[in-house]
């Protein structure tokens, strides 16, 4: 028989780091943070702490968990998160050249945690004393589907101003109403 592989990251930390840019015109093109898990593979035990994470092309911070995978004890904590995502010319419309990632769709949510599947596992968070601000999309977008299980803690944070578009010309739009 086969011996079935199980990929593990835990007891580990992401802790006093600038993540993309102070400004937007030197940015990075994906998200500051990302975790795709899949199959079996477990993630615990992770702690993202006194981080600035600003102006990269996706979101700040993006978990996505699939099939089977464990996410447990995350803690999210006093990490400045802001300016991510695109849009850039604040139009609400994904143009050709803002498209960063190549997924077709407008990015940038401060934090998306988004879990599919999974059974019997319930993923783990603690969102605490962060600040989430003036993202393209939601301050903190959670996606749940099919069987999956979410237990997320939020406290003490001060999210403000996510999914305001400013255009080059200095117009203000809500994406609601782009």
């Amino acid at each position: 028989a086969l011996a079935q592989s199980i990929a593990t990251l835990s007891n580990s930390e992401i802790s006093g780091n600038r993540i993309g840019s102070l400004t937007a015109t030197s940015r990075n093109a994906g998200h500051g943070i990302s975790f795709l898990l899949g199959d079996e593979s477990t993630l615990s035990d992770l702690t993202i702490s006194g981080n600035g994470i600003a102006n990269n092309g996706g979101d700040g911070i993006n978990f996505q968990r699939r099939e089977n995978a464990v996410i447990e004890n995350v803690q999210i904590l006093q990490n400045l998160i802001t300016s991510n995502g695109e849009d850039v010319n604040g139009d609400g419309v994904l143009g050709a050249l803002e498209d960063l990632n190549g997924n077709g769709q407008l990015d940038g949510d401060g934090i998306r945690i988004t879990a599919f599947e999974g059974g019997r596992s319930i993923l783990g968070f603690n969102v605490q004393e962060n600040e989430i601000t003036n993202n393209r999309m939601s301050g903190i977008h959670m996606h749940v589907a099919a069987d999956a299980r979410l237990n997320v803690d939020i406290g003490r944070n001060r999210i403000e101003s996510n999914g305001v578009l400013i255009a080059a010309n200095g117009t203000i739009t809500t994406a609601a109403t782009a």
